[in-house]
């Protein structure tokens, strides 16, 4: 049983603030009504590693794209939960069709939803506005004792600069009411999309995944070649070619999915239609070997009506 690169576990009857700090340090990410980490993501070039980074508050001078909103009449306001209306709805889909038109529903669907969840009871809501007062920009985030993780940050695309002012609104709430960290979610080292506007220089630190222990992001980098995923490519290349398997995470996000739950294979060995397929334990550092027959499209036997 392969211990999968990507865990979903679901919300604690009895979360708590201090609970929430928890979950957060350990690597844990709210991940729609759910919680969520990995240690790889899937990417259109194949998965990436993934590191889980937090950024220390403190007091930061407002930037000056904010100082020019207000100067143009823009509002900020801070709600106890998520807004579910067709307000929040439309510049949802705005933005999902400009800035990520590749996700599929079921991804969207957890970011919108009515569904109370004990994640959403501890989420706040961050709102934007401008002089005419039409919501341009709304950021989530979740909330515990010293800590807050953003959910989702949705903006106006065709006004640059939202999504980081709303991440400096947020953190800014978080430091005035005596937070100490702000976890941005993940970075991906070593990926031509690595996310890196998430590091603040001198403030932000990754939790290691082998050691669970907070490392500087500043002189202790992550180094991509000693990741789970270049060791994984190191060791399956010596028995062939590496095959990447673009299916692997729907089987660690839905658990009634089928398929693997690791992200590459390889053709070990073959004689004529039978062959081995070698998928890589990270958990118990072994190879685990699955005998497979090929057939032909004639060859598959028919679904049962």
């Amino acid at each position: 049983m392969f211990e999968p690169l990507i865990q979903v576990d679901p919300v604690e009857l009895d979360l708590t603030p201090e609970r929430i700090d928890d979950r957060l340090a350990a690597g844990w990410f709210p991940w729609g009504q759910r919680w969520m980490t990995c240690r790889a993501w899937p990417m259109d070039e194949g998965p990436a590693d993934t590191v889980w980074v937090r950024v220390a508050l403190d007091r930061r001078t407002v930037p000056e794209r904010w100082r020019r909103m207000l100067r143009a009449g823009c509002t900020v306001s801070w709600h106890d939960g998520p807004r579910f209306d067709h307000e929040h709805q439309d510049l949802y889909a705005r933005f999902r069709a400009t800035r990520h038109p590749t996700w599929v529903e079921e991804s969207a669907a957890l970011l919108v939803t009515n569904e109370r969840s004990r994640l959403l009871d501890r989420t706040r809501e961050m709102a934007i506005r401008d002089a005419a007062g039409r919501l341009i920009a709304y950021r989530w985030f979740l909330e515990g004792r010293t800590a807050i993780a953003g959910m989702s940050a949705i903006y106006d695309t065709a006004r640059p600069g939202l999504g980081s002012v709303a991440r400096f609104l947020a953190d800014d709430w978080a430091f005035r009411a005596g937070h100490a960290w702000s976890y941005p979610g993940y970075v991906l080292p070593g990926a031509k999309e690595h996310w890196f506007y998430k590091i603040r220089p001198g403030r932000t630190s990754w939790l290691d995944p082998e050691t669970g222990r907070w490392r500087s992001w500043d002189g202790d980098e992550p180094i991509p070649d000693t990741l789970v995923l270049a060791e994984i490519r190191r060791r399956l290349a010596l028995r062939g070619e590496v095959v990447h398997y673009p299916g692997w995470a729907f089987a660690c996000i839905e658990p009634h999915h089928g398929g693997f739950c690791e992200p590459y294979y390889v053709v070990a060995s073959a004689n004529g239609p039978e062959m081995i397929l070698v998928v890589w334990d990270h958990a118990t550092q072994q190879y685990g070997e699955l005998p497979v027959t090929v057939r032909s499209p004639e060859e598959t036997p028919a679904a049962s009506p």
